[in-house]
């Protein structure tokens, strides 16, 4: 055998063995990726159910309130009309929004005992609007219309609960590490939700990322629809 001969295959010998060890070596790292990653996936889920599926002191979840107002033009003329609404007990964080979930300008004044909401609408002759009115609070017990001319006619539906994450939790949640003994959590996680961002940068290595639909609550009161990213490893 010549020298090329034996180098040749000196060479082929020394890379077979190179990928055999390759795949062994791989083979042998995702068995232990994977038991690791199913036990980190386990906590991912467990910690999602903490955060953001149970509304208590421990959760970022908060109860919001959704009132429907159907508002009618009543006069056959095109006009544009100022709404003004009492709503008792005083509710906290509220918001109007259009029947497409976009934001109507809106202000509020906290007298004893109720809420004044003010907002403009323009309407075509017998136009039939629906806003939706969000708040924080109590439950409504009356809501007065104080527009004193009778152009528009208001009607309103019963109010509703949903759970939205809040950014005022989120800004006054426990330290890190009393929260992870609070879960009796031993993984590390982050949470990056719009200015709601909690935790540790994750580590290179095994790192599960959920991304939950949430609506998100700011400070004011504005919601979003947003993707809660979770982290986990």
């Amino acid at each position: 055998m010549s020298h090329i001969d034996f180098a040749i295959g000196f060479v082929l010998i020394v890379s077979t063995i190179l990928v055999l060890l390759y795949l062994v070596t791989n083979s042998i790292s995702n068995g232990i990726n994977g038991f690791i990653s199913d036990e980190v996936k386990e906590s991912s889920l467990s910690l999602e159910r903490y955060l953001f599926n149970i509304n208590d002191e421990k959760s970022l979840i908060s109860t919001f309130k959704e009132l429907q107002a159907i508002l009618s033009e009543a006069n056959s003329t095109g006009h544009e009309e100022e709404i003004r609404i009492s709503i008792k007990p005083q509710v906290n964080k509220v918001k109007v929004y259009d029947s497409s979930m976009g934001e109507v300008s809106s202000s509020s004044s906290q007298l004893s005992g109720e809420t004044i909401m003010s907002f403009r609408l323009i309407f075509a002759a017998n136009e039939v609007k629906r806003v939706n009115i969000f708040y924080f609070g109590d439950s409504v017990d009356r809501i007065d219309y104080l527009t004193p001319e009778n152009n528009i006619t208001l009607r309103i539906l019963s109010d509703k609960e949903f759970d939205v994450v809040s950014q005022e939790k989120c800004s006054n949640f426990y330290p890190y590490e009393t929260a992870k003994k609070i879960f009796d959590f031993k993984n590390d996680f982050r949470i990056d939700l719009e200015n709601c961002n909690y935790g540790p940068q994750p580590s290179v290595g095994n790192i599960v990322i959920r991304n939950i639909p949430v609506i998100f609550a700011s400070t004011d009161g504005l919601l979003s629809s947003k993707f809660a990213r979770l982290s986990v490893w």
